[in-house]
């Protein structure tokens, strides 16, 4: 059955049906409002690039509106690569709004947990942080000394949350 198939008459779409009420209503009143007004594209020619930018922004900020977990891959590629450590990406982790409320033992190790209905998963033993770090908690791909990017990212990710909070 094809994600369509189960969107429409499957489980899914039962799951959507109970806890998106209102998205029908939303939708005609989007198709009211918009019709006969004129497409909005870019003033000049762009590359196939800039449509892949546009849905990925948009396909971002739809997730974050369900759920505003961390961006663990973005987490785990800066501590890979030596651009901030392990104890800053957990931190970071642990100020976003779904892991906001765990206990102080684990916010520090905020980025290998992830929220599902049910309660908390560890990821860590399967593909948590540790695998990025070397056992002495230096950076596989080392290229920065940690204490220089830190407070860069610390403001970058403060405006990240803002503006993932402004409704």
């Amino acid at each position: 059955m094809s994600f369509i198939s189960h969107l429409y008459f499957g489980e899914l779409g039962e799951w959507c049906a109970e806890r998106m009420t209102g998205t029908g209503e939303v939708a005609q009143r989007l198709t009211a409002e918009t019709k006969g007004q004129p497409a909005v594209r870019p003033a000049g020619r762009v590359g196939r690039r800039h449509w892949a930018q546009v849905d990925r922004a948009f396909a971002v900020r739809m997730a974050t509106l369900v759920q505003s977990a961390p961006p663990y891959s973005a987490l785990y590629g800066l501590v890979r690569i030596g651009v901030a450590g392990r104890d800053w990406a957990h931190r970071q982790a642990g100020r976003y709004p779904t892991h906001i409320r765990l206990g102080a033992a684990e916010r520090q190790r905020a980025l290998d947990l992830r929220p599902t209905f049910t309660g908390w998963m560890d990821v860590a033993a399967e593909h948590g942080i540790n695998a990025y770090v070397a056992a002495d908690g230096s950076a596989q791909y080392a290229r920065f000394a940690y204490s220089t990017a830190e407070p860069a990212l610390d403001d970058l990710f403060d405006r990240i949350r803002a503006y993932f909070a402004t409704p």
